[in-house]
């Protein structure tokens, strides 16, 4: 697989060296660059412990830093420039799910009912919501693939508390709503497909019990248009959306790639749906 070619806003060529991030106790965006850009290649050249040792080493005590906030932005633009199949996708939701338990990457937060209770990563969730395209920019069609393919893991590997509202929203926009322009449709197909492919099950045992839907999940899951179903979350919802796939499968209009990508996810849901529901 091909070297990941990864860029960084904040980063010139020639801003630090790797061994000098690797040892570092003070906090700089750059080294952490390096160090991720290092750790995320297909072969890399740091590993995961020591990758994981460098960043806890070098956040800044306060959680809620704008500098703890720009690392969490930093895993999401690098995110956007992973292929949506790499594996390094998988290896960045990991990173984040070992150093999860630092004290410098949550807060307490009390919760009415439940008290004060410890939310790991509130600054990435809130970057996470913030920075979520809602429509493929022009140009950077990819991007927004790659990006749901990084959230799907994030959820996937528990970094946040068990949710599907940001699953729903992929769906709802690629297969609930009309769009005027068939190539954002396309890409949109492409990004919910990454929720199945990296989510699926997860997504199906909420699908088959979920707790009663509060009045902010009844808000956000609402359904689009063109779903004519009664239920926020069931498997009437569920099989529209593998219809949706299927479709998506035979449509000429749309790439081979994206024709290949909307055929796996179909298949993955009948799949799940075959072996889970029994």
């Amino acid at each position: 697989m091909a070297s990941l070619n990864l860029q960084f806003d904040g980063y010139r060529e020639g801003d630090g060296d790797l061994a000098t991030a690797l040892s570092s106790k003070t906090f700089s965006i750059q080294n952490i660059f390096l160090i991720l850009q290092a750790f995320l290649q297909s072969e890399p050249s740091v590993s995961f412990h020591s990758a994981a040792s460098a960043l806890i080493n070098m956040l800044p005590e306060d959680p809620s830093s704008t500098e703890t906030w720009g690392v969490g932005e930093l895993f999401l633009e690098l995110a956007e420039q992973i292929p949506y199949n790499h594996p390094s996708h998988v290896k960045l939701a990991l990173l984040l799910e070992y150093i999860g338990p630092s004290v410098k990457l949550g807060q307490k937060t009390h919760i009415p009912g439940r008290g004060r209770i410890w939310h790991r990563f509130q600054r990435l969730g809130e970057s996470l919501l913030d920075q979520m395209p809602s429509v493929p920019e022009s140009g950077d069609d990819m991007a927004y693939v790659n990006y749901h393919a990084f959230a799907a893991n994030l959820h996937e590997f528990r970094i946040f508390p068990t949710d599907p509202t940001h699953s729903i929203w992929a769906m709802r926009d690629a297969f609930e709503k009309k769009l005027e322009e068939e190539s954002h449709q396309m890409i949109r197909v492409m990004a919910a497909a990454q929720w199945i492919r990296w989510n699926g099950q997860g997504l199906f045992k909420q699908v088959l019990w979920h707790s009663e839907p509060t009045l902010d999940d009844e808000r956000d899951w609402t359904r689009g248009g063109l779903f004519e179903g009664k239920t926020l979350l069931g498997l009437d919802r569920w099989t529209f959306w593998r219809v949706g796939f299927q479709e998506a499968a035979g449509k000429e209009n749309y790439t081979a790639e994206a024709r290949a990508v909307a055929k796996g996810a179909a298949e993955l849901m009948e799949n799940i749906e075959r072996c889970m529901s029994t």
